[in-house]
């Protein structure tokens, strides 16, 4: 009964971190500022075709002399403000 409830509770855990993760997607740029704009563009286009959001921008790195940023477009619909306010605050920040 114990190992059952073990189980069932590893499972629950495992599918409710599946439903709620998201997926990266990348830009790139010479400048920070392009690649946090490729994106964010990237991301949009990403979290139409799923119907759901882009829930933020990850941090920026440099790799082969070019700017990768990464931003996080949600799985599901659930998983994002009904509002929008999420990318309303995103582009607020990079000042689009």
């Amino acid at each position: 009964m114990i190992k059952s409830k073990l189980g069932l509770g590893v499972l629950l855990v495992t599918l409710s971190t599946t439903t709620f993760a998201g997926t990266e997607v990348f830009g790139y740029g010479e400048t920070v500022r392009e690649a946090q704009v490729m994106v964010l563009e990237t991301a949009e286009r990403s979290a139409k075709s799923k119907g759901t959001c882009v829930g933020s921008i990850t941090s920026c790195t440099k790799e082969h002399g070019l700017f990768k940023c990464g931003a996080m477009v949600a799985n599901h619909p659930g998983s994002c403000n009904k509002d929008g306010s999420d990318l309303a605050k995103i582009k607020k920040s990079l000042g689009l």
